[in-house]
C-alpha cells in the first residue's frame, strides 16, 4: 500500500509540475542554506521497537549530518566573527540531528514529528585554500518538522548558542525543506515556494555527485 502510494505521489508530481511549469524558477534562499550530507534512517514500531518492514512502522527515525553557510549578521552568524575573520563574507555551518516522524496513513500527524541536534558554526582559519575550520560558536537546536507537503516541508524551532550547563540566550529559526526528485527529462530539481516553479539542482548541490536535501533557514 505504501509502495503504490508512493509511486501515485512520484507520477502525480511529474505530471503537475510539467503541466504548469516551462522555465525554472529561483529559490528563495534566506539567511543561511544547509544541505543534508549523510542520512541513515530506522523504522520503529509503536512501541518504541525497531520495525521487521516498514509497512510495520508507526516512526521513521532518521539521524543526519549537514553543511552549509550563513549569512553574516544574525544571531547565527553575529558580526563579530569578523574579529576572528576580518575578511569573513559568511559563516559556515557543520550540523547534526536526528528526528522522529510519525508514519502511521491514518494519522493526522502523518510525516510530522520533532527533531534535535547540535551545530558548529566555523570561518576560515589559516588556509584560505581549504575548507573552513576555525570555530566561533557550538550549540544546540530543538523543533518540529513537517514533510507532509513532500517534496516540500517545513521546519518550525530555536537554537542556544552554548553547550552542556552554560547559560545563553535563545533564538528562533524557520527553515523550508526542499527534497530533491527528477521529471522526465531525467534532471534533479527542487521545487520553489508555492509549487510553483522548479530549480535545477546545481553541482554544488550534490554530496558525491548524488542530489541533496536543501534547507533555507530564516531568523525571524
Amino acid at each position: 500500500m505504501k509502495t503504490t502510494a508512493r509511486r501515485q505521489w512520484r507520477w502525480t508530481l511529474a505530471v503537475a509540475v510539467v503541466a504548469i511549469l516551462a522555465t525554472a524558477g529561483a529559490a528563495q534562499a534566506g539567511q543561511g542554506v544547509l544541505y543534508e550530507v549523510t542520512e541513515v534512517t530506522a523504522y520503529i514500531d509503536a512501541k518504541g521497537n525497531k520495525a521487521q518492514s516498514p509497512d510495520e512502522a508507526a516512526y521513521r527515525m532518521a539521524y543526519a549530518t549537514l553543511s552549509g553557510w550563513a549569512q553574516i549578521d544574525n544571531p547565527l552568524c553575529p558580526a563579530t566573527v569578523r574579529l576572528m575573520n576580518p575578511q569573513a563574507q559568511v559563516c559556515y555551518i557543520v550540523a547534526s540531528g536526528v528526528d522522529k516522524l510519525d508514519i502511521r496513513p491514518t494519522s493526522p500527524d502523518l510525516w510530522k514529528g520533532t527533531v534535535k541536534g547540535f551545530y558548529t558554526v566555523v570561518v576560515q582559519g589559516d588556509n584560505p585554500t581549504d575548507g573552513a575550520e576555525l570555530v566561533v560558536q557550538m550549540g544546540t537546536f530543538s523543533g518540529t518538522m513537517d514533510l507532509s507537503a513532500r517534496p516540500l516541508g517545513t521546519i518550525t524551532g530555536s537554537f542556544r548558542p552554548c553547550t552542556g550547563k552554560e547559560t545563553c540566550a535563545q533564538y528562533a529559526f524557520r527553515g523550508t525543506f526542499r527534497l530533491p526528485f527528477t521529471l522526465q527529462d531525467g534532471v534533479a530539481y527542487y521545487l520553489a515556494d508555492g509549487g510553483q516553479s522548479v530549480i535545477p539542482v546545481g553541482a554544488t548541490e550534490q554530496a558525491l555527485g548524488v542530489p541533496t536535501v536543501r534547507l533555507d533557514l530564516t531568523f525571524p
